[in-house]
């Protein structure tokens, strides 16, 4: 196998594009995109030692990000996943004393998500854990080239969640 850096191509776009090329252009970048995600899931779970599964993470993570003491409906919602993966996540993460389902004291009918010292914990291990694999993307960016990303794809974030009705 060559060590040889193999360039990603993009569909030829003129400088007098049409609205139908650069719309081609933005299809292809998020099927990048999910590329991405599908390649950094996979490698993410492969630097887990003890069963974490990036699903699991996620929510660890986002009661981090976001603070805890949510409904499950609105964690289902915010992570853009149905009810039953997320009563499945919770079950899972619950069960390894990760989270802590509990009732909530405003309203007896529904339930609280809380993140617990040792999913804190866990969350901050997983991230180191992976960090190795992400010390290796850097061979070949540059602090700015990481900076533009995120700047683009924080907009391509913030534009696809007001298309979408989005939550976040």
């Amino acid at each position: 196998m060559s060590n040889e850096m193999i360039e990603p191509t993009a569909p030829d776009v003129k400088a007098d594009a049409t609205d139908a090329s650069v719309e081609r252009l933005l299809f292809d970048v998020i099927a990048k995109i999910h590329m991405l995600h599908n390649l950094t899931t996979a490698g993410f779970n492969r630097r887990q030692d003890n069963g974490l599964h990036v699903s699991h993470f996620s929510v660890l993570n986002h009661l981090a990000n976001y603070g805890d003491a949510q409904p499950p409906q609105r964690l289902a919602a915010r992570m853009n996943l149905t009810k039953a993966t997320m009563t499945s996540n919770l079950n899972k993460l619950s069960e390894r004393g990760f989270v802590a389902v509990r009732e909530n004291p405003h309203d007896k009918r529904s339930k609280l998500v809380f993140l617990t010292p040792a999913g804190r914990k866990e969350r901050e291990a997983a991230i180191q854990r992976a960090m190795g694999g992400i010390n290796a993307y850097l061979e070949n960016l540059t602090p700015d080239d990481v900076r533009q990303a995120t700047a683009i794809l924080d907009k391509l974030h913030v534009a696809m969640s007001a298309a979408d009705g989005d939550p976040h």
